[in-house]
């Protein structure tokens, strides 16, 4: 895992893929803790075609790999393609699904995008201003981020809570 993190960092994508898929094959229950890390890295590698061809399915595939084992970069990532169809068909229920399964593994990003869904009303989901200011809150209180985006909300919304 280590050696693939590296190769990937020196930007060496051919050889941190084969690293990668190393770890996901691995046996060792000592790696299970790695292997959606390395599956998410796999997804970046086949959806931008680092060091290989492009391979959305792939990608996809590997991003869900890595959303099984809980990677909530995995998990966002999917979201993202789903909501916007990137390299997908747009689906904004699958698109949400991962949205929320990650904001509920502390993904900052994808709160801000799921508190931003429900504070305007958009991509099918009710407006909820009182679930958009919990997750604003969470980010700023339990979380402690320094998100601008995340503040300005909690601002906006602390008001009426």
């Amino acid at each position: 895992y280590n050696e693939g993190v590296n190769l990937y960092n020196k930007q060496d994508y051919t050889m941190a893929y084969y690293e990668f898929i190393d770890v996901v094959n691995s046996n060792c229950p000592r790696l299970n803790k790695y292997k959606g890390i390395a599956s998410n890295f796999l997804g970046i590698i086949n959806k931008f075609g680092l060091g290989r061809d492009k391979d959305i399915y792939a990608s996809i595939i590997n991003f869900k790999t890595a959303s099984d084992y809980n990677n909530d970069s995995a998990q966002f990532n999917l979201a993202k393609m789903y909501l916007e169809g990137d390299g997908v068909q747009p689906n904004i229920s699958e698109g949400l699904y991962y949205l929320k399964i990650a904001s509920y593994n502390n993904n900052i990003d994808a709160i801000l995008i799921l508190a931003t869904i429900y504070e305007t009303g958009s991509s099918g989901e009710k407006k909820n201003l009182k679930e958009a200011y919990s997750l604003y809150s969470y980010a700023v209180n339990t979380l402690k981020t320094n998100n601008n985006k995340i503040i300005q909300g909690y601002k906006r919304l602390k008001k009426y809570f």
